[in-house]
């Protein structure tokens, strides 16, 4: 209760950690005088706090309702329904909706299931799994296949799963001390740290904030004359040693949400400082789009503008960490320059063909480069969480309409292929009178880009399309990506029978199969105006406004 810990309130990592030693003494004086006293009543004790060791890693967690796959009764579905889903849709058309969203959702449940089954039969504590040949590796030796997956174990109600790796990072005290190398700092923040913080988030189980913590001083090395610069994009995790040199923005404007959590929830200041700093040497470039290259003082380098690889998550951040931090008005510069962003990328980079397909394209030198990635289909998404968000008068009307013509491009990328799956770049001939799209590869990495798209149209629309759409996109990679150990990357995409590459990244547990889970699951399982996604999909909680 809030008055039996109140000393220790303004340190909520000491506060978990006196919680978690009390129900850890309340069991063993259980066992003990259970020996002697055989009432009932005390037996009654004994099994309460028997539940709450058990179920310590699933408590109540305000905006989350875990979905582990059995529907709730039609009155609990319409007190989730937003008055503008039951006004365009009707009561009977969304339960009918969720009727059958609900056997698409456990077909994406099983999918994880079996993914992270054969991780953890192949690969268990290591960063990543070979989905056919179930050959082990590392990279930066933080289980990130595991950490990175934790929370959507935890919103599919997968209890068993997300206890087992709460157990193994109780026992594995990570990072480890040896060097072992350098790697991303950015990957590090959105997969390890991000999903460390997620988790507890929604379990509140002190393991993983302790471990957070631990990673988060250790990337905190990175900044290597304190908290007054931006970080330096490769940092060893084993003896905290980093590396410099020009970066790009994604990577060095993608830490603040990760960062100011972490302040957050353990009461150490340090690192929002340094987020806030950070954030501060690249938004002193002026309001508006940031070439994508930046040296490590944080001033651009050469003209290449794209919401693509380099550039993306930095424009994601300034919106939503504005959105987690309760849009407070001493945030007011992140709105501000995401609005100015938002109005120069659709007066420069926004394109339609003759045929009516809409686009984002890259700008460099002045010119367009008619390609779109699918890195780039994160933007729908954005610009609906924008539009529903923010307060009305810092709305631009443009945005839904834009969000919804750039879905229907990204979810074109993968039915425009025999297989279903999509390439990770199409180039675009303005002057065609069809969809002008033609595969700039044929390679498909897993990636979830789209999906988030299809989630958010749908999360706040209400409407069914996008959960078939999704449901489309799932039975692709269930029919050409599954292996024995896992789901792979693929190529020859334009074939009934693509190529396995025997590749898996963590991002299709963290991401992929979270979005087209949420989808297909009750609105309220995860409430947006509760929590804020990072760009790995790891919830973290929005602060009071």
């Amino acid at each position: 209760r809030p008055g039996v810990l109140f000393p220790c309130q303004s340190r909520p990592l000491a506060a978990m950690k006196l919680l978690r030693f009390t129900v850890s003494t309340l069991f063993c004086v259980s066992q003990l005088t259970d020996n002697v006293i055989a009432t009932g009543g005390h037996r009654r004790i004994r099994a309460n706090v028997l539940a709450i060791a058990k179920d310590a890693a699933f408590v109540r967690t305000d905006g989350i309702k875990p979905f582990a796959g059995s529907p709730p009764s039609p009155d609990a579905l319409k007190e989730s329904w937003p008055k503008e889903w039951i006004e365009s849709h009707g009561e009977q058309a969304l339960l009918q909706s969720q009727n059958e969203a609900t056997v698409w959702a456990n077909e994406v449940r099983e999918a994880m299931r079996h993914t992270w089954k054969g991780y953890k039969e192949r690969a268990w504590g290591y960063d990543s799994v070979s989905p056919v040949s179930g050959s082990p590796s590392n990279w930066c030796q933080m289980a990130v296949t595991m950490i990175d997956g934790m929370s959507t174990l935890y919103l599919m109600g997968l209890k068993d799963e997300f206890n087992g790796a709460v157990s193994f990072l109780q026992q594995a005290n990570l990072p480890g001390s040896t060097p072992h190398g350098k790697d991303k700092f950015f990957e590090i923040n959105i997969r390890a740290l991000g999903g460390l913080l997620s988790s507890y988030s929604l379990s509140k189980n002190p393991v993983l904030l302790e471990t957070a913590q631990r990673l988060g001083d250790k990337l905190y090395m990175a900044f290597k004359n304190g908290p007054h610069q931006l970080p330096d994009s490769m940092v060893d995790l084993g003896d905290g040693s980093s590396q410099g040199g020009s970066s790009n923005i994604a990577e060095l404007g993608t830490f603040q949400l990760e960062f100011r959590a972490l302040s957050q929830m353990t009461g150490d200041q340090k690192y929002a400082t340094a987020a806030d700093n950070a954030e501060q040497v690249l938004l002193n470039n002026g309001p508006g789009l940031i070439p994508n290259d930046i040296s490590s003082l944080g001033k651009p380098l050469g003209s290449h503008l794209s919401f693509g690889g380099a550039g993306d998550s930095y424009y994601e951040y300034l919106l939503k960490t504005y959105i987690q931090r309760g849009q407070k008005d001493k945030d007011h510069a992140l709105k501000e320059h995401w609005k100015h962003c938002m109005l120069q990328m659709q007066n420069e980079l926004v394109v339609t063909t003759k045929g009516g397909t809409t686009f984002l394209a890259d700008k460099e030198g002045g010119r367009l480069n008619n390609q779109m990635g699918h890195l780039a289909c994160f933007v729908p998404g954005m610009l609906m969480l924008g539009s529903r968000s923010l307060p009305k008068e810092d709305v631009d009307a443009k945005w839904e309409p834009l969000a919804e013509k750039l879905t229907q491009t990204c979810n074109k990328m993968y039915t425009k292929t025999a297989s279903g799956l999509s390439p990770d770049v199409y180039y675009f001939d303005v002057d065609d009178k069809g969809d002008g799209m033609t595969p700039g590869n044929d390679v498909n990495l897993l990636r979830p880009e789209a999906a988030e798209a299809l989630y958010y149209r749908w999360y706040y629309t209400g409407d069914h399309k996008y959960r078939k759409m999704a449901h489309s996109m799932f039975q692709a990679f269930e029919k050409h990506a599954k292996t024995k150990y896992g789901y792979s990357e693929t190529e020859d995409l334009d074939s009934t029978h693509p190529l396995i590459r025997n590749s898996q990244e963590s991002f299709w547990l963290a991401e992929t199969l979270k979005y087209l889970y949420l989808i297909q699951a009750p609105r309220n399982t995860l409430d947006l105006d509760k929590w804020v996604l990072n760009t790995e999909a790891q919830p973290l909680p929005i602060v009071d406004k």
